[in-house]
């Protein structure tokens, strides 16, 4: 629809919200379905990339990784496996922008990469661990880790210890130097 200003020149009818989140939605939904993405998580990166580099750039990112699934895609790093067609797409889109703008896509304050909305429900403490694959410290199986981690004792030849904060007073004994915190 147009409209028509005093001076009789028609101009677009700018887009109401409506509109444009339903657009915004559509493009959203095709790309996804471009690349077989049915997950939560891949759309709200889709949504995150259009609303960061605007649809016009990706839409690149789309027709060049349409082009490397067309050529037999891309492995992954290790070489065990092709990457998903929605996974090239992602690579493409990182590898393609400075970090900055990668970080305003691929990372959320809110719900670390890859861990979809489960993530933000967690305790604070546990999201770090879940988005770094390791399992939260849990004080109830420390003994028995202890125990484990006892039973194959190795050599450490240096150790670093960062310590943040304002130690009291330092007292230098050989290479040690015991201090309260």
């Amino acid at each position: 629809m147009a409209m028509t200003d005093t001076t009789g020149t028609t101009a677009p009818t700018p887009p109401t919200p409506a509109t444009g989140k339903a657009a915004a939605r559509a493009a959203i939904d095709e790309i996804a379905a471009q690349f077989g993405e049915t997950e939560d998580e891949p759309k709200r990166l889709i949504k995150r990339a259009l609303r960061t580099l605007g649809e016009e750039r990706v839409r690149a990112f789309v027709a060049q990784a349409l082009e490397v699934e067309a050529a037999g895609g891309l492995l992954l790093p290790d070489g065990s496996r092709r990457r998903t067609p929605g996974g090239v797409l992602f690579h493409l889109m990182r590898t393609g922008i400075d970090k900055k703008t990668s970080r305003k896509i691929f990372w959320s304050h809110t719900t670390p990469q890859g861990q979809g909305a489960q993530a933000s429900t967690q305790g604070a403490g546990d999201t770090l661990a879940t988005a770094t694959g390791a399992t939260p410290f849990d004080w109830a199986t420390f003994s028995a880790a202890a125990m484990e981690a006892m039973s194959g004792i190795g050599e450490a030849t240096t150790v670093k210890l960062t310590v943040i904060g304002k130690p009291g007073t330092v007292v230098e004994r050989g290479l040690a130097a015991p201090c309260p915190l």
